[in-house]
């Protein structure tokens, strides 16, 4: 993406972005890693827990949208969360959504996510593990960390819950 690396942290906010983005503007989503992802206690729950997923990702530039400078949609995702102390809880989720990268005039990025989407692991902003529908701003500072989440438009189901 055009943007520099640094500002694109929240890729651990959702396995839709756990795969680098393309470089290229026109590349079809390519197929994820399905390697888990395991968090310790205390990353995202109170629990360690695994996050696997299924499916494709992509990163597309947009250098002459004056709304979003890039978007990462995430076709057919899928993610599975366990928790690692009691692996026979299990949640599927469904994590199709995009993310829009909104450059801001500090240098910092605005990340609009719509539709499914699985926000995880920055208990420091909110998002310990939440599994969201509908509209997601998260702001990120112009050194790249994340400083703040609105999911009051959001339907929001707290996994770490679900899975105790």
């Amino acid at each position: 993406m055009s943007r520099p690396a640094r500002a694109i942290p929240i890729v651990v906010l959702s396995a839709a972005l756990l795969a680098p983005l393309p470089p290229a503007t026109a590349e079809p989503p390519t197929p994820v890693d399905p390697t888990p992802e395991v968090l310790a206690a205390g990353e995202a729950c109170q629990f360690a827990i695994s996050v696997t997923s299924t499916g494709k990702v992509g990163g597309i530039d947009l250098p002459n949208n004056p709304r979003f400078f890039a978007i990462a949609p995430s076709p057919g995702l899928k993610l599975t969360v366990t928790n690692l102390d009691e692996p026979a809880n299990t949640v599927e989720v469904n994590a199709t959504g995009a993310f829009r990268y909104v450059a801001l005039a500090g240098g910092g990025t605005v990340i609009r996510a719509s539709g499914h989407n699985l926000l995880y692991a920055l208990p420091g902003i909110g998002a310990t593990a939440l599994a969201t529908t509908g509209p997601v701003t998260i702001t990120i500072s112009a050194d790249g960390e994340p400083t703040a989440i609105d999911v009051s438009r959001a339907r929001v189901r707290d996994l770490c819950a679900e899975l105790s």
